[in-house]
C-alpha cells in the first residue's frame, strides 16, 4: 500500500507503538512464558502488538495457556494482540475462539485471530495509528497567535464565525 507524506510522517513518529515478534520452532511452555514476560516489559511503550506464527511447528496446552493468559492481559490494558499466521495450530486457534472452553465474549476488537498474516495486522495497525493522528489534530484546541487556545474545545471553523461575528458589530 502507498501512503501520504502526511501518512508517513505519522508513522515515522508514532510507528514505535507497533511491535511485531516472530516466533518459530516448537512453542512449549517455558519459551512461551519468555516471549510473554518480553511482551508485558515493553507493554508501557506499544499498543499494537503482532505474534507471527508462520514459523512455529507447535504448541502445548501450557503455551496455548499462557499465550490466551496474554492475550487477557493485554487487551484489559486496552491494546491489541494479533496472532497471525497460525493456520496449522489448530488447538492454538480452537482455544482462542472460546471453543474449547465454551463461548467466550471478544477479548477485543477485532479479535485475536482476525488476521492471516502479519502484513495485514501491521498495515490494520498503522492504519489506527493515523486514524488516531486525525481524530488528534482535528480535536486539538485552535491557537490565537499567543499560543493560548481561543477557548477550551474551539475548532478550526469557529475562529473565522468568531471574527466574522465581532466584524458584524
Amino acid at each position: 500500500r502507498r501512503r501520504s507524506e502526511a501518512e508517513l510522517a505519522v508513522l515515522a513518529a508514532q510507528g514505535h507503538r507497533i511491535r511485531v515478534y516472530e516466533l518459530q520452532g516448537e512453542l512449549l511452555f517455558g519459551s512461551a512464558e519468555s516471549v510473554g514476560v518480553e511482551i508485558l516489559s515493553e507493554l508501557a511503550r506499544v499498543d499494537y502488538l503482532i505474534v507471527d506464527l508462520k514459523r512455529v511447528i507447535g504448541t502445548d496446552r501450557a503455551s496455548i495457556l499462557v499465550l490466551s493468559e496474554l492475550a487477557d492481559r493485554i487487551a484489559a490494558e486496552g491494546k491489541y494482540l494479533f496472532f497471525t499466521d497460525c493456520k496449522n495450530l489448530y488447538r492454538f486457534r480452537k482455544h482462542l475462539q472460546g471453543e474449547s472452553v465454551g463461548t467466550q465474549e471478544p477479548r477485543q476488537e477485532p479479535g485475536p485471530l482476525r488476521f492471516e498474516d502479519a502484513d495485514h495486522a501491521v498495515e490494520w495497525c498503522e492504519n489506527q495509528l493515523i486514524a488516531e493522528s486525525q481524530t488528534t489534530e482535528t480535536a486539538a484546541p485552535v491557537q490565537e497567535r499567543g499560543g493560548r487556545p481561543l477557548r477550551p474545545g474551539a475548532t478550526g471553523a469557529e475562529p473565522g464565525e468568531l471574527r466574522a461575528s465581532g466584524d458584524a458589530r
